[in-house]
């Protein structure tokens, strides 16, 4: 029997990412998520949805392909769910996530801010 939680889940199938990120984050499920895209191979990259949601207004403009990237399917992996989109170049999830490790990196190298 599905539960409550896998019905919330399925309910995201068909939405754009940045739609459903409040969403997703209320889920105790998506702790473990990352989105992959429908063409991955072993050398793709995945995204934490987590990540996305740090974004200022200007990431959203910048990175507006990837949020209007939508849910193909959800399924459950070794590590947790795989959040399977489409809709979006691949290239533009690497660059996202390279922008994002060089955005990580600066604010290690800052240390504490205001």
């Amino acid at each position: 029997m599905e539960n409550k939680s896998d019905r919330q889940m399925a309910a995201l199938t068909g939405e754009r990412i940045g739609s459903i990120l409040p969403r997703l984050a209320e889920l105790e499920e998506s702790e473990d998520a990352v989105l992959v895209h429908e063409q991955r191979d072993s050398e793709s990259v995945v995204i934490c949805p987590a990540d996305l949601l740090k974004l200022t207004d200007t990431g959203r403009e910048i990175y507006s392909d990837l949020l209007n990237a939508q849910v193909k399917e959800i399924r459950s992996a070794d590590y947790g769910l795989e959040i399977v989109i489409c809709g979006v170049e691949p290239e533009e999830m690497e660059r996202f996530c390279e922008d994002f490790a060089a955005f990580e990196e600066a604010e290690e190298l800052m240390g504490p801010t205001m």
